[in-house]
């Protein structure tokens, strides 16, 4: 599975991929620090899930929605956002991202079953374009 991981701290951003790497084996992981780069990356690879950290555009969360619609069609988009920030989470599902998940402790080890309906999700959606 090919996922692409989108956050703003080159620190967390690692962390991310490494954990999710760690987590399964088939998970083919990139990074994007912004969504400048997630729009080069997606625009030179595809991707089956786009994860995507609430703060990436800097509090900017207008701009962010708008672009993430764009991928929604592409990949299924998956946002991480704080816990109880319910207005984030509607925001995103009256745009077309597939889900949202709180950060919570340990958050990214639970992540697997998450990801692996996003793929599920993202294939039928490639499946009935195609049919």
């Amino acid at each position: 599975m090919n996922i692409l991981i989108a956050h703003s701290n080159p620190s967390s951003l690692e962390a991310n991929r490494e954990i999710l790497q760690s987590v399964r084996a088939d998970y083919n992981t990139e990074g994007a620090a912004s969504l400048s780069e997630v729009e080069e990356k997606i625009s030179q690879k595809e991707f089956d899930v786009l994860l995507v950290d609430h703060d990436l555009e800097k509090g900017n969360n207008n701009y962010l929605f708008e672009e993430l619609k764009k991928y929604t069609t592409k990949c299924a988009v998956i946002l991480t956002i704080p816990e109880n920030e319910e207005e984030l989470a509607r925001r995103a599902r009256d745009v077309g991202i597939y889900n949202t998940v709180n950060k919570t402790k340990g958050y990214l080890t639970k992540l697997s079953d998450t990801l692996d309906r996003a793929f599920e999700y993202k294939k039928n959606r490639s499946e009935e374009r195609r049919g």
